[in-house]
Parts: structure tokens; sequence; C-alpha cells
């Protein structure tokens, strides 16, 4: 199934990361999907990244803050697309 583009949602991981949230993928456990600017000289940004609905990253690490205001916009979006 394809992705649910949306609105990019700029927010910030636990480490101060920051992220964009760009689209919503229904049928994955990573249900939002977006980026990361890391910005190593190994991956240089944007990284693509994608986060469950508790905000957990598909590496176990770079949450993101599941507190924060971006995020709850999120996650009252998905679970009114019945997600």
């Amino acid at each position: 199934m394809a992705v649910i583009l949306v609105k990019p949602v700029e927010t910030f991981t636990v480490a101060g990361v920051k992220a964009s949230i760009m689209g919503i993928d229904p049928l994955s456990r990573q249900l939002f999907q977006g980026s990361m600017d890391i910005g190593s000289s190994l991956t240089p940004p944007p990284t693509l990244a994608a986060w469950s609905i508790d905000g957990t990253h598909a590496d176990g690490t770079n949450h993101l803050d599941a507190n924060s205001p971006e995020f709850t916009d999120l996650v009252e979006t998905a679970r009114k697309l019945g997600l």
C-alpha cells in the first residue's frame, strides 16, 4: 500500500536531532515515515527514518519526543484514520 503523504511536520528526537515526518504508512509497524538530519560525515542529511506510533525509531535509537505537541498531533491524526 502507498504511504499517505502529510504536510511535513518538523519535530525533534529525545536526543535533540531534527526530524521531519512526511508520511503515514498504514501497513507498517513503523507508521510514521520521514527523515532526520543526523549530519555525520558518513551519513549526510537527511537520513530516511521511520517511527512507530509511540515514537520508537526502527533502529532502537533516535526516538521521537512523544510529549511534543507536534508528535501528539500526529498520533491523534493517525488514530482518527483508524490506525
